[in-house]
C-alpha cells in the first residue's frame, strides 16, 4: 500500500512484547528489514506511543 507522499506502507502489521530487552529490539529490527513493506512489526511500547501521537493529532485540528 502506498501511504501520504508515495511511502511504502506495510500491507499487514504485527505487535509483540512489551518492554523488550536491546537484543530482542535488535531483532524485530532486524526481522523488520526483511520483512517490509510487506509485513512490520511493532512493539506495544510503540503502538501506545502511536496512538498518542495520532490523538495529539486529532486534539489540535479542533
Amino acid at each position: 500500500m502506498e501511504g501520504t507522499y508515495g511511502i511504502q506502507k506495510a500491507s499487514g502489521v504485527i505487535v509483540i512484547g512489551y518492554n523488550l530487552e536491546d537484543a530482542e529490539k535488535e531483532m524485530v529490527t532486524e526481522l523488520n528489514f526483511h520483512l517490509r513493506p510487506h509485513i512490520q512489526i511493532i512493539t506495544f511500547n510503540e503502538l501506545i506511543e502511536n496512538i498518542k501521537q495520532e490523538l495529539e493529532v486529532i486534539g489540535s485540528i479542533k
